[in-house]
């Protein structure tokens, strides 16, 4: 299960209804991609169909899902994404297959370049071009070395589309119940941990029951019935945090859950909701620091300009102020009379505090 805050990883079997509801994106072009903020990893394909809008495709981590609703971008791209944009941006999307697992190909332009969206380990986004049959990698968002291959520009990309379970050879399906494994990890390796215990409660086997053991007929029937279920996502609140789902399961009887109409919108549910932004403290002190600076510069600026028009005002006044000064000093030990003499001259004498206020036009 998904404990909240935490992105939603995806089988194998998710990965296929994906790739199913983004079928609409076909002959449709890739307008643009964007950096999301507030992720490291996070990606944003926008696409245009014709008489229907724009749609996007948001990627982060390991997790991908369609949604109509543009996020926040970044708005300077990185490196990476300028490279995308570079090869990609204008042209046509001419396949979407699922491939290697849990992997999206979009095939675009004239089948001369491949994105790759890989979704396990934390995820990766491959663009390639398509050399006379050899796929080479252009570009990549994480270099990373596995066992038989690695991603990394220059290297050979090795592309394996994907069958349904209903097409796999009896031959490889029975091998992978042949492992010494427990059944449950085994039946993962093909639709995935949720599902694999699904399969379990409904073949009425103990998941931890070696695979060697296990009544194999009975496992591939039941995997085959989940991976052709009728599509219902939902989003079910478990006791880890809330799970996309894309159809009811018996682990989930008596959980609450909330429907909704694609696969896609479930996952964007979800996703949104554990994807709110850590502050950083560090640039938070140091963006209140400038706002004081800012505030102390102003005060000073209006200040000083204050200061400039009193001194105008006198230099554009300056014989009513020497006239008026001329009449202090003259009446300076007589109050009475110099309160009469400087109300002549808009002036008015405060005996308490000793000022003189005038009034200039």
């Amino acid at each position: 299960m998904i404990p909240l805050g935490v992105m939603q990883s995806l089988s194998n079997l998710d990965v296929s209804i994906l790739v199913a509801e983004l079928q609409l994106l076909v002959s449709s072009r890739l307008d643009n991609i964007y950096g999301i903020n507030g992720t490291n990893e996070g990606l944003l394909l926008q696409f245009h169909i014709s008489g229907k809008g724009k749609y996007f495709v948001r990627v982060i981590s390991s997790a991908l899902w369609l949604c109509d609703q543009k996020p926040t971008v970044e708005e300077r791209p990185s490196g990476f994404v300028g490279k995308l944009r570079k090869h990609l941006e204008g042209k046509k999307v001419q396949s979407i297959s699922q491939v290697n697992g849990r992997c999206i190909l979009f095939m675009v332009g004239k089948e001369e370049f491949s994105l790759v969206i890989e979704l396990f380990g934390g995820g990766n986004v491959v663009l390639c071009e398509n050399k006379n049959g050899i796929v080479v990698t252009l570009a990549c968002k994480r270099i990373v070395q596995f066992v038989a291959r690695t991603v990394a520009v220059g290297e050979k990309y090795v592309l394996k589309k994907d069958v349904s379970l209903a097409d796999l050879p009896q031959e490889e399906l029975d091998n992978k119940l042949t492992m010494n494994e427990s059944v449950s990890k085994v039946i993962a390796t093909l639709i995935g941990k949720n599902y694999a215990l699904e399969v379990c409660l409904l073949a009425e086997i103990d998941p931890q029951m070696n695979a060697i053991n296990a009544p194999k007929e009975k496992v591939m029937r039941n995997i085959l019935k989940i991976a052709n279920s009728p599509v219902t996502p939902r989003v079910v609140t478990t006791p880890s945090g809330l799970l996309a789902v894309p159809f009811a399961l018996l682990i989930h009887e008596g959980l609450q859950y909330k429907e909704y109409s694609s696969f896609s919108l479930a996952l964007d549910a979800v996703n949104n909701i554990v994807q709110k932004p850590t502050e950083n403290k560090k640039i938070s002190k140091l963006l209140v620091a400038i706002e004081q600076q800012e505030k102390i510069a102003k005060e000073y600026e209006q200040q000083s300009t204050e200061e400039q028009r009193r001194g105008e005002m006198i230099y554009e006044n300056y014989a009513v102020v020497k006239e008026v000064l001329d009449v202090a000093k003259e009446f300076r030990k007589q109050p009475e009379k110099l309160q009469i003499a400087l109300a002549k001259r808009n002036a008015v004498y405060n005996p308490a505090s000793g000022m003189i206020t005038v009034q200039l036009s």
